[in-house]
């Protein structure tokens, strides 16, 4: 006896895990898409907090709002689709045989929504109230009610949508489906209620009212009429069938293509308001994109799922294969905007400011909008700390990503050969200071999206929303079409004294060398010369703007795609110049080393301004060593899946640094024996890491919290007032008396 009751409970238990498994199967679309909203929130403050964080950063006006408003109908859209693969999926897939089906009630109660709302949308919710409330200086109390409206308004589109259910099916129609209609008795009012509680007055009166009126009853009986050829291996789950044809849709069906055909509503407005002001403060928040993919990919694929696992099909079959067809258009490629070179003078006659004795050259490294914002913050306070002298003694401003953003913000603003200065300075700062993250993510979930699912980019992408973002055409700015001029506009400049010049480090794809794309005439011999030669080549003639050739050194990975030029010549894709050289001194030592061997070159002392935006120190000078053993100890045989990868990452930030200190030291050397003396001094945020604003790690995303432009301001503080061992103090030294005092413009 006993055997037998174990093994009554042994089957018991292995028919309830096939059960559960099997609708874990079919719902495996709803709960991925769940996991990835409750992921997201997880990772954006733990192991991705520099990259993820300021996704949660929603600083527009009423930007809780509309985020708390897609993270409810999120929740909603996962909680619909589960419920509808629950009450039809046995009829659907035709489970009965193997499967038991999965009775969930025929009413929608609070209960059902409250896990939903609680475990997917309020973390989003909560994380955003709570990271913008401690990041800025913004009420909590302003941002709590936005996210209530918010969420009010989501169960409002949940009641319109009970109200249009009701309205659809009438009660006559709305039966039970066949396989309930085996244990119990048919209810005429049953599965009415399968998006709204009906528990409630409000609930309750709407759905009376749509009960008595049936206003759509035609358009239900239009559906059912054009479907009365299809058969029901294709029909059924989606239609109640008798004698093999449709006799009703069945209850939900109807309400869920509404409320699909509603969201790409929503997903085209967001879309084109979002592409009316790339070039504007957001109105719509970062996250909210990508909880909008989120929603287009649930419902996408949840159908596709719906509709193939009848015929047992998985769903990443075809997909692939539709992926791989829209991959071979050649069309489907990332391309980056070319343009003619223009007729201006390109000759190399040495300016003025060659005969010089003392030069100064920049070095600004990689790293997102916190490279950008730091390198513009340094340019700026040297610029007016120093005076007039250091920007009229830069020759060469070497830039790699967020750095070149920042380079091309202080270089565009020199006029007739004088630096900017006065109010000019600090509107540099604020232009790289400034977000571009909403106007990537608009990028990669409208163009970049249907790039992938149709082949046509319709023209745009992420990239081409990233440069329009960088014109900043909501802040004061009197010269904003520099940016947009040619690279041969700038080389004229350079040649004739009127502006340093530039190098945006950049890195070819399918060789991985370093391509620079400058603003100065390189020596034919230098390695990066000859890689610029080829680059053009395959432009046939054409050129890039300063803007386009900014955003191809800023290409970070995945978040900037690597693009070719729209040109007839051999493909060459352009990627961010952090693969090669994050810190721009390769290109620093070929132009120096040109520079300094010219026939008749009479500079003898030679600065070089390296700009890091991130702490460089290691991490053995960081962390205790007991710690580090705790950690070392902790690692088991997993630890060997990821070694490669992780020592890839850790190699390549600290050999790039060690290459370029090697490299500087080797410059130095050789040319003391020549007789000109090279110095190098470093500016690096949060140099002195034990400063309470330096406790966060710096983001890697374009976009900066109040608290991070704070500790940007508070890092370059702390080096103003100078000292034996202060960037600052070895930059005045360098000058000596014809350093100005502080904030004075001398070319004014």
């Amino acid at each position: 006896m006993a055997w037998i009751h174990l093994r009554g409970r042994l089957g018991a238990a292995i028919t309830g895990l096939l059960r559960l498994l099997a609708y874990a199967y079919l719902l495996r679309f709803p709960i991925l898409t769940g996991a990835a909203v409750v992921g997201l929130v997880a990772a954006a403050f733990s192991i991705a907090r520099p990259l993820l964080a300021n996704l949660f950063d929603v600083h527009e006006r009423f930007g809780l709002l509309a985020l708390s408003f897609t993270a409810f109908v999120t929740a909603w859209v996962i909680m619909v689709a589960s419920r509808l693969v629950l009450l039809y999926g046995a009829v659907r897939f035709q489970l009965e045989p193997y499967v038991e089906p999965y009775e969930i009630g025929p009413n929608l109660r609070w209960w059902h929504l409250l896990p939903f709302g609680v475990l997917i949308a309020l973390p989003i919710v909560g994380g955003a109230i709570w990271y913008t409330a401690t990041r800025n200086a913004i009420g909590i109390g302003w941002l709590i009610m936005q996210a209530a409206i918010g969420g009010a308004l989501s169960l409002l589109l949940l009641l319109a949508l009970a109200f249009f259910q009701t309205s659809v099916a009438p009660p006559e129609r709305a039966r039970k489906p066949s396989y309930e209609a085996k244990t119990r008795d048919d209810d005429p009012e049953a599965l009415h209620d399968i998006f709204f509680p009906s528990d409630t007055p409000l609930a309750s009166q709407v759905i009376e009212k749509a009960r008595e009126k049936h206003n759509l009853r035609g358009l239900h009986e239009w559906i059912v009429n054009l479907a009365q050829n299809l058969p029901e291996k294709f029909g059924g789950g989606y239609f109640e069938y008798e004698r093999g044809r449709p006799v009703y849709v069945l209850p939900g069906q109807g309400a869920a293509a509404v409320v699909f055909i509603l969201f790409v509503l929503f997903y085209v407005f967001v879309g084109v308001i979002g592409y009316w002001r790339l070039d504007s403060p957001p109105i719509f928040p970062t996250l909210g994109y990508v909880l909008l993919l989120l929603m287009l990919m649930c419902w996408g694929l949840s159908g596709l799922a719906f509709f193939l696992d009848r015929f047992r099909v998985p769903v990443i079959v075809p997909l692939l294969l539709w992926l791989w067809i829209t991959s071979l258009a050649p069309w489907s490629d990332f391309y980056f905007d070319v343009t003619d070179r223009g007729s201006v003078s390109t000759a190399t006659t040495p300016a003025v400011s060659e005969n010089d004795e003392a030069i100064v050259v920049i070095a600004a490294n990689g790293g997102g909008i916190q490279a950008a914002a730091w390198t513009a913050r340094v340019l700026t306070g040297l610029q007016q700390e120093i005076g007039d002298v250091f920007g009229k003694s830069i020759r060469l401003i070497s830039a790699v990503s967020g750095g070149s953003v920042a380079a091309m913000y202080f270089a565009n603003e020199y006029s007739a050969g004088k630096p900017p200065c006065g109010s000019e300075l600090q509107r540099i700062v604020q232009r790289a200071e400034e977000s571009s993250l909403d106007k990537i993510a608009w990028g990669i979930v409208y163009p970049d999206f249907l790039r992938v699912v149709t082949s046509f980019g319709f023209g745009s992408g992420r990239g081409q929303a990233l440069e329009r973002s960088w014109l900043r055409r909501h802040l004061v700015w009197k010269n904003r079409d520099g940016v947009q001029a040619p690279l041969s506009y700038w080389r004229a400049d350079e040649a004739a004294g009127r502006r340093p010049a530039l190098i945006f480090n950049a890195t070819l794809a399918e060789t991985g060398e370093r391509l620079p794309l400058p603003t100065v005439e390189l020596p034919s011999d230098l390695e990066g010369a000859q890689t610029r030669q080829r680059f053009y080549d395959i432009l046939s003639g054409k050129d890039v703007a300063v803007l386009t050739a900014t955003r191809l050194s800023a290409a970070f990975p995945y978040v900037s795609p690597a693009a070719r030029p729209n040109t007839d010549g051999e493909p060459a894709h352009i990627v961010d110049g952090g693969y090669y050289d994050n810190y721009g001194t390769a290109s620093v030592v070929e132009w120096l080393n040109g520079r300094l061997s010219r026939t008749g070159s009479k500079v003898k002392k030679v600065l070089i301004v390296q700009i890091h935006g991130m702490p460089t120190a290691k991490i053995a000078t960081q962390a205790p060593r007991a710690r580090q053993t705790e950690d070392i100890k902790s690692r088991g045989w997993f630890f060997q899946a990821f070694a490669p990868i992780k020592t890839l990452l850790a190699v390549r930030e600290t050999g790039q640094l060690s290459h370029g200190k090697v490299e500087l030291n080797l410059l130095r050397a050789f040319w003391r024996t020549q007789g000109v003396d090279v110095q190098t001094v470093v500016f690096e945020f949060c140099a002195r890491g034990e400063a309470p604003y330096c406790r966060d790690k710096p983001p890697l995303s374009w976009h900066l919290n109040q608290r991070e432009k704070e500790a940007i301001e508070q890092s370059w503080r702390d080096e103003a007032p100078g000292g034996p061992n202060s960037g600052l103090s070895a930059v005045r030294a360098f000058f000596g008396p014809a350093s100005a005092p502080r904030g004075q413009c001398m070319n004014e």
